[in-house]
């Protein structure tokens, strides 16, 4: 998934095989694992909610 920068995103990512990863600062919130994570990117205020059932998540910068 590619995101702007400079927008505030509540993150929720969760997939069964593989992993996340993320461009963008992100601050997490409870339980951290390779396959799961919540979290928030900049101020938050959108709700991001992300799942792969067979590869990785990856959160990426918005190509200019």
């Amino acid at each position: 998934m590619r995101l702007p920068e400079g927008v505030g995103y509540d993150v929720t990512a969760r997939t069964s095989f593989g992993s996340i990863r993320s461009e963008m600062p992100l601050t997490a919130s409870g339980t951290i694992g390779a396959d799961s994570l919540n979290g928030r990117i900049g101020a938050g205020g959108c709700t991001l909610s992300l799942t792969d059932s067979n590869g990785n998540v990856e959160i990426l910068k918005a190509v200019k």
